[in-house]
């Protein structure tokens, strides 16, 4: 029964872990975004605006997207390994 309850919670902290690094990879995508979204006004409204810091806020953001389902599957390749599962 120790051997269960100590795999569960070793299983939840995980679980936390790749929780957090989601959250953090989101908040990166929303402010990558987000300056990117400044750096297309017109130079009128924000006069230091750049097109070009603008496009690779953009592709950065992209990639972050990308990123967010390599965590979960690494997540729960991690907690089969873990549980002792199969892949």
């Amino acid at each position: 029964m120790k051997k269960f309850q100590k795999l569960e919670k070793i299983s939840t902290r995980i679980s936390h872990i790749y929780s957090y690094l989601s959250i953090g990879n989101d908040i990166l995508i929303g402010i990558e975004f987000l300056l990117g979204s400044f750096e297309f006004l017109p130079r009128t409204i924000f006069p230091s605006a750049n097109e070009v810091i603008g496009v690779y806020l953009f592709i950065a953001g992209s990639a972050e997207l990308l990123i967010r389902p390599m965590i979960e599957i690494s997540r729960r390749i991690h907690l089969r390994i873990i549980n002792g599962s199969d892949l």
